[in-house]
């Protein structure tokens, strides 16, 4: 009693510790990024516009709300690595002594540039690229390079992810540079540059921080703000107004957070469903071991009210302790699915969080189903008379179907002559009702690793698709329009071949009554280098149809339909296209439309870059003689950017992994806790076997043989489980992730069954080990053995 008591408790205190623990994982992770920002001051607002000097910077006086706003100079440019390759770079000047006020940096190693220490300080993410203390960086922006020594180590608010893609919603740390360089170290530069612009304090940027703007108002706000910044009398050209929302590190993990929360909820959400299960026919179970005993307290005179709740109370004390002791466990929950995540995205330290509120839900649910549990057996068995209770002790556990008996009898003969062997395919048959309570159990433990087991392949499987789909080698951005000969010509030059141009830009796309800023891609109606991933409708129709194809991945909001009219607003004027596709992919915002309607909506008359294979050229000499050109601003290559998303899915997607590891140890604490039952409800019949001389060896090949049978059956039932796991979690993910093919590759599904079911013989063992020391004569005395 005492050990299937604690089984018991074993699964309540498991389901406890992941819902609790889950749920206020989402709060760790969610409050301690909206701490980190706000104690680094990230930028309410950024905008960016063409270079000019403090004097000619708009007064903003008379607009309340505004806490600080920072003028500063960023510059896009190149960092030169030791292998005489060069990778993308932001440099963003600073004043020595003077931590920025806004976006402020978090030194992690070294120190802030001083007087008597000017030295740049490099964002986190070039570690990856080998820079460290004492190294010294070279970088260049238009024809000035300059080399500096590393003093510090830093994470910025601003970029808490970074990537030299941002139109891709995956980052790829180390893929772009950010530098912190004092403008100290440049005086001659920025006095020949406040020459030429007739100021001083040259600026290209203003970041403000507002106070006491409610949130519903915040947009308005802004609106108001940059009204004022470009009206006639301002002398500022926007190029980019980019809201702390919108930041790349924040939009990122605002999406995937989406995803940790889907995972979080369908692990919090299965294993709860199983364990309420599980928690359900244990408690059963363990009530209809008590029949005898209900029986004789019926004889006694007890009435059938006060037995049920003295039964009640066993659950609710059964729940609670169980309960407790998960709560007491779900700071260790809490802390393993938020550092797994905050590890796998480098985010900044963490501090847990926790809300009574899910202690309470925890504790309640656990003890609310352990005690109806009991309900449903006990008034069962106190409809009963005493007599009937007290002499179908067994009867109650044993469902011996007449019609099956012949048959186990003929099956256990053909099977085998060892008595141990037919004894356990006989009490198969013979309990009939709780052998398949059992292998639905031990099924529902093994499809719940498997299931997520193939989440994960999915994933990583049609990610790669997605890639696959593109012919393309290389992709070069320009920095500004360039004629189709020009384009042509970089590309012989480059040494690539089968040249394809496309035109982008941003407009305002309206949706029904919600409009968004969207970039639009002008690809050809022919497109041989580039194949969308369309889960709805089909291709363009020419080159000038007014027609768009949408992507609706990562999206806040429900896609338009095939055949549904959007309006584009560019330039001032507006433009009706038909939705006649929608496909998936990597990227946020972005929709195909035709390359000439393209040009016609965005008013590029050349080229914004182009597609094209390698040919007689390796990748690393394209991309040399690519950056070597000043007219290229990004050079993309297919298989790196392949190699970079996997890498940072596979952190993604630790979670899942994760799962498949809580999955595990819930399916051993359900086998355990079904073998164990199953094992400890037949001590008699083990005592009466063993008073006749059977020893350890013959029992434990009759557990072992009933283990086999049941495990095999329940190996069968858990694949439909499985995918009907990964089925849904592939729903979910597609909702606001990319489109989510399922895949399955039979090794990893082999595997993640059959090493949970070679443990089946292990979870008996501590049922074994109790029966092995049980007083045979005492046990006997029972004579509950049928």
């Amino acid at each position: 009693m005492k050990l299937r008591g604690a089984m018991i408790i074993l699964i309540i205190a498991c389901q406890a510790a992941i819902y609790t623990g889950g749920l206020c994982s989402k709060r760790t992770l969610g409050d301690s990024v909206d701490n980190f920002c706000n104690t680094y001051h990230l930028a309410d607002l950024q905008v960016t516009f063409d270079l000019t000097t403090a004097e000619r910077l708009p007064k903003l006086s008379g607009l309340d709300g505004i806490s600080k706003v920072t003028p500063r100079l960023m510059i896009k440019g190149a960092i030169h690595l030791e292998d005489n390759t060069s990778m993308p770079a932001v440099i963003i000047f600073v004043h020595a002594n003077k931590n920025p006020d806004i976006n402020t940096l978090d030194i992690e190693a070294g120190s802030f540039p001083t007087n008597d220490n000017l030295g740049a300080v490099i964002e986190r993410g070039l570690k990856n690229q080998g820079y460290t203390l004492g190294k010294t960086i070279t970088f260049s922006t238009y024809d000035a390079t300059a080399t500096l020594p590393v003093i510090g180590i830093a994470r910025s608010p601003e970029f808490l992810m970074s990537t030299a893609n941002p139109e891709l919603l995956v980052p790829t740390p180390g893929s772009l540079g950010i530098v912190y360089v004092p403008a100290e170290c440049f005086k001659k530069e920025f006095a020949a540059l406040s020459d030429m612009l007739r100021g001083t304090g040259p600026a290209n940027q203003l970041l403000f921080l507002f106070h006491d703007v409610p949130p519903e108002t915040k947009n308005t706000y802004q609106e108001t703000l940059l009204a004022r910044l470009s009206d006639t009398n301002s002398v500022l050209r926007i190029r980019e107004v980019l809201r702390r929302d919108d930041q790349f590190g924040i939009k990122f993990l605002r999406e995937d957070l989406k995803m940790f929360d889907i995972i979080v909820l369908a692990i919090v959400g299965i294993f709860s469903v199983i364990t309420l299960i599980v928690i359900s026919i244990s408690v059963n179970r363990l009530v209809l071991s008590q029949q005898r005993e209900i029986g004789a307290l019926m004889a006694f005179g007890y009435r059938p009210g006060t037995i049920l709740m003295s039964y009640v109370r066993l659950g609710f004390l059964l729940g609670l302790t169980g309960g407790l002791v998960g709560v007491a466990l779900s700071p260790a929950v809490n802390h393993l699915l938020a550092q797994t995540y905050a590890s796998a995205m480098s985010l900044p330290p963490l501090t847990l969080v926790f809300d009574l509120r899910f202690f309470i839900e925890g504790v309640l649910i656990v003890v609310a189903a352990a005690s109806i549990a009991v309900v449903a057996p006990v008034i069962k068995i106190v409809r009963l008379t005493p007599v009937q209770a007290m002499r179908e002790s067994s009867a109650a556990l044993s469902h011996y179907i007449a019609s099956l008996a012949k048959a186990a009898g003929t099956l256990t003969g053909l099977l085998s002559r060892s008595l141990p062997q037919r004894a356990a395919i006989r009490n198969l048959f013979r309990r009939l009702k709780l052998t398949i309570a059992t292998i639905f159990l031990i099924a529902l433990g093994l499809g719940i690793t498997a299931g997520f087991v193939i989440t994960l392949i999915s994933i990583l499987d049609s990610s790669s698709a997605l890639f696959r789909r593109n012919k393309w080698d290389i992709v070069a951005d320009f920095r500004e329009p360039q004629s189709n000969e020009k384009s042509i010509a970089l590309c012989e030059k480059a040494g690539l071949t089968d040249h394809e141009p496309f035109v982008k830009g941003y407009a305002s796309l309206s949706v029904g009554k919600r409009t968004i800023d969207y970039q639009l891609i002008g690809m050809p109606a022919d497109s041989k280098l580039s194949s969308p991933h369309l889960t709805e409708g089909t291709g363009f129709s020419g080159n000038d149809a007014d027609e768009i194809i949408f992507n609706p991945s990562f999206s806040d909001f429900p896609p338009p339909s095939i055949g549904d009219t959007v309006v584009i607003t560019s330039r001032g004027q507006q433009y009706r296209l038909t939705v006649v596709g929608l496909f998936t992919s990597l990227s946020t915002g972005q929709a195909y439309v035709p390359v000439e309607t393209a040009r016609r909506i965005m008013g590029i008359k050349g080229d914004s870059g182009f597609m094209a294979r390698l040919q007689d050229t390796n990748v690393t000499e394209a991309k040399g003689n690519l950056y070597g050109s000043p007219l290229v601003s990004r050079v993309t290559v297919n298989a790196e950017l392949e190699s970079a998303i996997n890498d940072q899915l596979k952190k993604a997607t630790d979670m899942i992994v994760l799962a498949v590891f809580i999955g595990a140890f819930v399916a051993l604490a359900i086998v355990i806790n079904t073998m164990s039952m199953n094992i400890l409800e037949r001590e008699s019949e083990f005592a009466t076997l063993m008073s006749l001389g059977y020893g350890r060896m013959p029992l434990a090949r009759m557990v072992l043989t009933e283990i086999c049978v049941m495990g095999i059956s329940a190996l069968v039932l858990s694949v439909p489980i499985a995918f009907g796991i990964a089925h849904y979690m592939n729903a979910e993910l597609s909702k606001i992730w990319f489109h989510i093919d399922t895949y399955v590759k039979l090794k990893d599904l082999a595997l993640s069954l059959l090493v949970p079911f070679l443990l089946l013989p292990v979870a008996a063992l501590p049922a074994l080990h109790h029966v092995f020391r049980i007083d045979v004569a005492l046990v006997v005395r029972k004579r509950s053995i049928e």
